[in-house]
């Protein structure tokens, strides 16, 4: 039973699909150097299977080296777009998975190590979502969820598909006052088969912002005019409608206003 002096919770067998295990701590099991023996009884009439296992607890591997030492074999680029004033957006892509095992050389991924690549350099190998639920600072950097937060990036590169299954920014970020040099952040992995070589393949998830189009249009004739500047052929200005910033292109010819 589940309690206070639960220690490790063991799945087998018909609770987990293919004869895996699953197994997660409790109660402050995870002390290194700690280990502990769980065993089941398969009987069959006069016939009895024991299976033991044991679960030690060692330290976390240290990576020693970082990302100028890896020999960069290719670099996949993923890019998602949104729209200025949008957050929370919830994108989501497929990875080639198969073209990066291909490059390093290997047919599955329990043979190459993965990282979260930080803009310093560092090599970050729980890389699905570090203890930020994915968050990540405007360098890309991990990144508690708060004021420096500015984008996330989900991922599972063991899924069958939709690897990156949820990319997204922070509200109040990204707004439409940042019309005249809309963001890009992007999310760095290190795919690296360990060796001598240390061959790579990085892959960069990007999250490309955008100024707004389509929203209506509005003839020069009804009087609007932005905050009185003069409107130039072709330059994008702002009209305060409010607390609302609108987005306006001025078609001298036509002497149409139109908002995108």
């Amino acid at each position: 039973m589940v309690g206070a002096t639960t220690k490790i919770c063991v799945k087998f067998f018909q609770a987990v699909e293919d004869g895996k295990y699953e197994i997660c701590d409790m109660n402050g099991a995870d002390e290194v150097g700690a280990t502990y023996t769980v065993r089941w009884v398969a009987n069959n009439g006069n016939k009895v299977v024991v299976f033991t296992t044991n679960v030690t607890f060692v330290e976390e591997p240290v990576t020693d080296y970082t990302f100028e030492d890896l020999n960069v074999i290719e670099t996949q680029t993923i890019e998602l777009e949104s729209e200025l004033g949008e957050c929370y957006e919830g994108l989501t892509s497929d990875v080639d998975v198969e073209g990066i095992l291909t490059k390093l050389g290997e047919n599955g991924l329990d043979n190459v190590s993965i990282f979260a690549v930080q803009s310093d350099g560092t090599l970050d190998s729980n890389y699905k979502l570090g203890t930020t639920d994915g968050w990540r600072n405007a360098d890309g950097d991990w990144q508690g969820w708060g004021d420096n937060a500015y984008f996330y990036v989900k991922a599972n590169f063991a899924a069958a598909d939709t690897q990156i299954y949820e990319v997204g920014g922070m509200q109040d970020k990204n707004t439409t006052a940042d019309w005249e040099s809309p963001a890009t952040y992007t999310a760095t992995y290190a795919f690296v088969k360990p060796g001598a070589n240390l061959d790579a393949v990085v892959l960069e998830v990007k999250l490309i912002y955008n100024v707004p189009t389509g929203f209506a249009e509005l003839k020069a004739a009804d009087g609007v005019k932005p905050n009185g500047k003069y409107l130039e052929k072709g330059k994008i200005v702002i009209w305060q409608n409010g607390t609302r910033n609108i987005f306006i292109r001025v078609r001298e010819k036509s002497r149409t206003l139109c908002f995108f």
